[in-house]
Formats: C-alpha cells, structure tokens, sequence
C-alpha cells in the first residue's frame, strides 16, 4: 500500500473508512453542490483569468416556450464542456470575491501569497503526497474554505473535525513553511469571513494525527473483510438529554 500517492483527502476519506478510501480513489463519490459551488468561487477568486475558460453563466429563459429553446440551444452550444453555473450562483460567487476583497486581512493574505493554486509532492512518514495549495508565498500558505458557519466557535471546531489540521501540516511540510492561514467564508448571504492562523503547534500535532492514521493504512490488507464489522455499539448515556 505504499506505493500509492496519497493525498489530503484520501487519507481524510481512510479516517472515516476504509471503504470510504476506496471509493474515492475509485472516483466513485458523488460530487454535491457544495463541492460544486466551492470549486467555482476557487477558481473565480484565485485564478481569476481562468474563471470563463471553464464556467458559463445560463440564461434566464423559459425553455418551454420556442423562444426559450433556441436560447438555451445557443448557449448549451456555446457552452460547450464548461461548467454551467446559474445566474443566482454567479451572483452568490462574485459577491464572495467582492467581500473577500474587502477583507483586511483576507485580500492581503491572497494578495501576497501569488503562487496559486500550485501542485506539490512531497513524502512523509514513508509515503508518497501530493496536493494543490490554494496560495503560498514566502513563508506563509493558505487554503479558502467555503462553509456554513465562519464563525470562531464553529470554524474551529470544524478546522478539527474534518482534519484541516493535519492538511495544514501536508502543505507545509511539502513547502517547508511554518506559517499557515484558513480563509473560512460563508457560501450564503452576508457572506461573513473568517482568518484563522494555525500555529506551529497545530502543525506538529497534524503530523503526529497523520502518523497515527498511516500507522493504521499500514495494517490494513486493502480487502472487503478488513473493514466490514458486525459489533455492536452501545452508546453513551447524553447527561444534558432530556
């Protein structure tokens, strides 16, 4: 199993499961709207000359009518392969451009961080990474998260759940940086921006989280059997349930 490259997100998919590893690297899950909606405002916010290669815009047009229809046929034509957004997506995307703009600490950490969107590899504990930063500069690297909640209480609370530390940790170690910042901001109206700095401690505690996940990909034999599990779980007892 060590032979193959990993990444963030795979070995996030292993946390869960091991079955959630595999499909993944099968290419087998679903993209949701969310992943959907946050690839766009990546691409508008950080390659910004590259958002019309790949991201057309629909029409408002009642294709039911015949009018509506050669509308619609034009521009699926003109389209062509482009991801096509709707007019209230595109609305939403470029109102979060305008607020991450007007974000003291966000447009300076975007402005200064110019290589965007970078692939890195890099190998820890003995096997082989790679990723895409979002932005990365001297010293200092980022990632732009697009969530529900960008507030303190819940970001930092998300920033553990789904192991965004420990991706802080992949990027770094691939960089050899010690900085590293999250823009958390919120994909609905008012669109609300959060900073969040990881310290050097939170780096090092990624890496020991990873060490302990790849210590258990390590064991397992990659076959049906390994993670398919009949026990019964009690949980426990919630003392604030009422």
């Amino acid at each position: 199993m060590k032979d193959i490259l990993l990444s963030f997100s795979a070995i996030k998919e292993f946390n869960k499961s091991p079955l959630h590893f595999l499909t993944y690297k099968a290419k087998k899950k679903i993209e949701t709207p969310a992943m959907r909606f946050g690839k766009a405002v990546h691409k508008l916010v950080l390659e910004f000359d590259e958002f019309s290669k790949e991201y057309a815009v629909a029409p408002e047009c009642d294709r039911r009518t015949t009018v509506g229809k050669n509308i619609w046929n034009e521009f699926t034509e003109s389209a062509g392969d482009k991801t096509v957004l709707t007019q209230s997506e595109m609305v939403s995307i470029l109102d979060i451009k305008h607020a991450i703009d007007q974000h003291p600490a966000a447009s300076e950490i975007v402005k200064y961080c110019t290589n965007r969107e970078q692939h890195v590899e890099t190998e820890i504990f003995g096997h082989k990474f790679h990723g895409f930063v979002d932005g990365f500069g001297p010293g200092l690297a980022f990632d732009l998260k697009t969530t529900m909640d960008a507030s303190e209480h819940k970001f930092t609370r998300t920033i553990e759940y789904d192991l965004y530390f420990v991706q802080a940790a992949i990027y770094c170690h691939a960089l050899n940086l010690d900085e590293f910042r999250f823009i958390a901001v919120e994909s609905a109206a008012p669109h609300m921006i959060g900073v969040y700095r990881l310290e050097s401690e939170w780096l090092e505690i990624g890496l020991k989280k990873l060490e302990v996940i790849l210590e258990k990909f390590n064991q397992w034999d990659g076959t049906a059997e390994h993670y398919n599990s009949n026990r019964t779980v009690t949980p426990r007892v919630n003392p604030f349930l009422i």
